[in-house]
């Protein structure tokens, strides 16, 4: 049986409503992970460890763009195999 001519129409709301709040909860943490990177900079005077926070920093970002790009492609082929059958 075919899916109604809609489904695609509200599965792609619902991936667009997914990205949006994952690419907010991205940001926000980057921009909160560079504050705490900030704060500690004041209290701990070894670079050594404020290179590591940093690194972290962004290996959390670049995590969660992977996570979110994979999910994004999986649904993606998944919409459009279902609407070529």
């Amino acid at each position: 049986m075919r899916a109604p001519w809609w489904h695609p129409v509200l599965a792609l709301m619902q991936h667009t409503l997914l990205y949006v709040t994952s690419l907010s909860l991205l940001a926000l943490s980057a921009a909160y992970t560079s504050e705490i990177t900030v704060l500690v900079s004041h209290v701990v005077p070894s670079k050594f460890v404020i290179h590591i926070l940093v690194f972290l920093e962004y290996a959390a970002i670049v995590v969660e763009a992977l996570f979110v790009l994979e999910y994004l492609f999986k649904r993606l082929r998944m919409t459009f195999k279902g609407m070529m059958q």
